[in-house]
């Protein structure tokens, strides 16, 4: 979205089809990576032309302590970190680049795979809630979820909610791997202060796992809800806690 330069990884879902033929609803479902850098201008814009009314913060509280977003006028700020405690010794507190620069952790495709697994655990079930409570309260304007680069949890946001709208398999990892697009300048800048460092070429390979979006991470967590719930909709009854009344009202919301 050309009018916020300084919010990284900021998308609509709008226009998304789903498989009977609906389209999702534009302007109404946002996604980002933090807004740590957004300007007093950016920020009147989400909460004026975009009409965002509420955002929902998926990080940890030492991410929104490092990098705190602004407080916007007329916008809620929901915080739901979305990450159990029995992830963080995989995640190292998420995107920690010092432990990952000096050759203290080693991120893989098996990491990031358990990382994803985690992100649909029976531990999460109280954040999912929320998350979707949040999306059905919002009657007037726009819901804007983000972490910190709008990638892992943010994904898989995006991931279950278009699975509930009733969006193809294929369309929702599409839209996934669409970050990978929009966080090529931070793997540009991320590696040229590697080289700055003077850090190995193999460090490329460790951040890589990191920083992409690969279509397997989805297939993971997907994996997992089948294995755990028999499928989405057991995920989103059983963890999300939602009946066929809440997925028409989401329906109802969210489409066209």
């Amino acid at each position: 979205m050309r009018d916020f330069p300084n919010i990284l990884n900021l998308r609509s879902l709008g226009g998304i089809p789903t498989k009977d033929g609906s389209l999702v609803r534009a302007g109404t479902l946002l996604r980002s990576a933090d807004l740590g850098q957004a300007t007093p201008e950016e920020c009147a814009l989400l909460a004026g032309r975009y009409q965002v009314r509420t955002i929902i913060d998926l990080r940890m509280r030492n991410e929104r302590r490092q990098a705190p977003d602004p407080q916007i006028p007329g916008i809620e700020q929901v915080e739901v970190p979305l990450l159990p405690m029995k992830a963080l010794g995989v995640v190292r507190e998420d995107y920690n680049w010092a432990e990952l620069i000096t050759m203290r952790w080693n991120p893989d495709d098996y990491d990031m795979r358990r990382i994803y697994e985690h992100l649909v655990d029976e531990a999460t079930s109280d954040e999912w809630q929320t998350i979707f409570q949040v999306l059905l309260d919002n009657h007037d304007g726009a819901v804007l979820w983000l972490c910190t680069n709008g990638k892992d949890r943010t994904g898989a946001v995006a991931a279950i909610l278009l699975s509930a709208l009733g969006v193809r398999r294929s369309d929702i990892i599409e839209d996934y791997l669409v970050t990978n697009r929009h966080l090529a300048g931070r793997r540009r800048q991320i590696m040229a202060e590697c080289a700055k460092r003077g850090m190995k070429p193999a460090i490329s390979d460790r951040m890589g796992a990191l920083i992409d979006a690969r279509a397997e991470y989805l297939a993971a967590m997907f994996h997992a809800i089948t294995e755990r719930y028999g499928g989405v909709e057991g995920f989103l009854r059983d963890i999300c806690k939602l009946d066929a009344a809440d997925l028409r009202q989401l329906r109802y919301l969210y489409l066209q």
